[in-house]
């Protein structure tokens, strides 16, 4: 038998939470609509989306949701290339590199 660890138990936990928070999140009709309006104004071409954990997790929602909604494509990238690698990635040139950040 496969013990469970404490990784294990809060992942467990978290994706239980994902309906509920989802619904809180999408309740809050004036953040849904200025977060809607920004991407707007900005018209991406492309969507850069990275997290891990239940952040890469919800990151992957929100990839569907994109691309479906809003036919943008979006790619994911790998926050520990900055965090543990030290390796820098080169935005330059890029015209959206503004970043939204949800918290539940």
């Amino acid at each position: 038998m496969i013990e469970h660890d404490r990784a294990q138990t809060a992942m467990a936990r978290e994706i239980r939470e994902i309906p509920l928070t989802t619904e809180r999140l999408l309740a809050e009709h004036d953040l849904v609509a200025t977060v809607a309006h920004r991407i707007r104004q900005a018209n991406p071409r492309v969507v850069v989306i990275s997290g891990r954990g239940s952040s890469g997790n919800a990151g992957t929602f929100l990839r569907y949701l994109f691309e479906t909604r809003a036919g943008l494509l979006v790619s994911t990238s790998a926050p520990s290339v900055v965090t543990t690698y030290r390796r820098s990635i080169d935005m330059a040139g890029r015209r959206f590199h503004r970043h939204i950040t949800i918290r539940s």
